[in-house]
């Protein structure tokens, strides 16, 4: 128990610093588990609670039966956005879709306590293969990270000898998250991105997507996607969400077109099609590295977000621009209450809002047999660099190259409703706005609800089958 509490900060008795830190112990636990935990407002309970979730007992003491089961499948959260609802003692992978939105169902997967159990056993003699440092914030947030370096992923062949990976994996995170509370949450949320890619190596590659001013667009197109679609509320934000803007567009045909888009990759149509990411979070040859841009994200300032927003939402809904301007004002009001960029947005700033952390982060997995159709490697601005993409991602040492730098993919959301294709999960530097539930009035639930209440009557407009087929209409360029 002294272990535990010495994680805990002075003000547990705070919803949000108890949920933090419930968080940084139980990095197995999914948001929802630690959110729900959290409502009881009382540490010990908390952490009783989550230790029968987690280990399926009560009253185990100290850390150590917590430390030594590891996340074997990924936690379903705002974390892992993509996700449905979950069983308390059973982990649950995103929703699948097909391209209209019609859910599958899914086999119960095994026991997670069992599997849990049978890694530990497993693994207690190998302390070898976790790597740990860190500290303490000046609030008492341990700042720590595991990186499990048997286990192979995306991210990991970036640090290609295995002395490398003992001395870099996590001593490299650890430098660059800092050490503030902040730093204490982004490490959990590194070791996380780490751990997902490792239960996906075999079926995924990996990207990550940094962005700030885009966090409300993203934001207003997953919703849009959310009711046309029927996705859960917690699915992550969508960079693009019309699908019919890909019906006659192909990878090569967008590499072959790159030449006349005037502004390479700032190009307006090149934009609405594609976005750029890194290929391991160990990008620092990167123009946004990931561990870099965990707190303030990335973006450009040659566009407006505004104008984009109004565009989206004509289209969409099938709305004037006037009533489409004014929407978006009521957006850019809320969207600052919850602490996110809307510089781009409306000039005029709500004199209360909270200064926060605005970067926003999306670990986008897409499958290995169609990765070569939607990806490709590049330099900075987008220009093609030629490479047999999945080969390189896979064993760079084969290619005597180094896996580095970064891509552009071509983001169809048709592959990301259907979860065998794409999978999305969702961090972000402000860690109140993460995940929660609709009554933490800080959280990305909460900032869904809120949305909502502003959309719902753009969006129904008219018959659901209308915004569906607006949004699979091809378009000329």
């Amino acid at each position: 128990e002294h272990e535990i509490s010495a994680a805990m900060p002075s003000a547990a008795s705070s919803q949000k610093e108890l949920r933090f830190a419930l968080l940084s112990l139980f990095p197995s636990a999914g948001l929802k588990e630690v959110s729900e935990a959290a409502k009881v407002g009382d540490f010990d309970a908390a952490v009783e609670i989550l230790r029968a979730r987690v280990t399926g007992v009560t009253g185990v003491t100290g850390v150590t039966a917590i430390s030594e089961v590891p996340a074997l499948v990924a936690a379903e959260s705002e974390i892992a956005t993509a996700e449905g609802s979950q069983p308390e003692t059973k982990e649950e992978e995103p929703v699948k879709t097909d391209k209209t939105g019609g859910c599958e169902e899914k086999e119960p997967e095994e026991d997670i306590l069992t599997e849990a159990l049978a890694a530990a056993k497993k693994d207690q003699c190998s302390e070898k293969k976790k790597v740990k440092q860190g500290g303490y914030s000046h609030d008492g947030w341990q700042i720590k990270c595991e990186v499990d370096i048997s286990r192979t992923c995306q991210s990991l062949r970036t640090l290609c000898s295995q002395s490398k990976k003992v001395e870099e994996a996590a001593p490299t995170i650890l430098r660059y998250v800092g050490d503030d509370n902040t730093a204490a949450f982004a490490a959990v949320c590194f070791e996380r991105m780490i751990q997902r890619e490792q239960e996906f190596d075999d079926r995924f590659c990996v990207f990550y997507h940094h962005y700030n001013g885009a966090a409300l667009l993203y934001e207003v197109q997953t919703e849009i996607a959310r009711y046309a679609f029927d996705l859960p509320d917690s699915f992550a934000p969508l960079p693009r969400v019309f699908l019919g803007h890909f019906k006659d567009c192909t990878l090569d045909r967008l590499k072959a077109s790159f030449a006349a888009c005037k502004g390479q990759d700032h190009d307006p149509w090149f934009r609405s099609l594609a976005i750029s990411a890194s290929p391991t979070l160990y990008a620092f040859g990167s123009e946004a590295p990931p561990l870099s841009c965990f707190r303030r994200g990335y973006g450009c300032t040659d566009l407006s977000f505004r104008n984009l927003t109004i565009s989206v939402l004509q289209e969409a809904c099938s709305i004037s621009s006037g009533r489409a301007a004014g929407v978006v004002h009521q957006l850019s009001q809320v969207a600052a209450r919850f602490g996110l960029q809307t510089s781009g947005y409306d000039s005029v700033q709500e004199k209360d809002a909270p200064q926060r952390l605005g970067g926003q982060m999306l670990q986008i997995f897409i499958a290995k047999d169609i990765v070569n159709q939607y990806v490709y490697r590049s330099k900075p601005f987008g220009i093609p660099i030629e490479t047999q993409l999945d080969l390189w991602l896979e064993n760079p040492e084969a290619l005597k190259d180094q896996l580095d730098g970064q891509v552009r993919i071509l983001f169809d959301p048709a592959i990301f409703l259907d979860s065998s294709k794409g999978q999305l999960f969702h961090y972000c530097g402000d860690w109140e706005f993460l995940g929660g539930n609709v009554e933490m009035e800080d959280s990305r639930a909460a900032f869904v609800q809120e949305l909502r209440r502003i959309l719902g009557p753009v969006m129904k407009n008219g018959p659901k089958e209308a915004l569906q087929k607006r949004l699979q209409k091809c378009r000329q360029r």
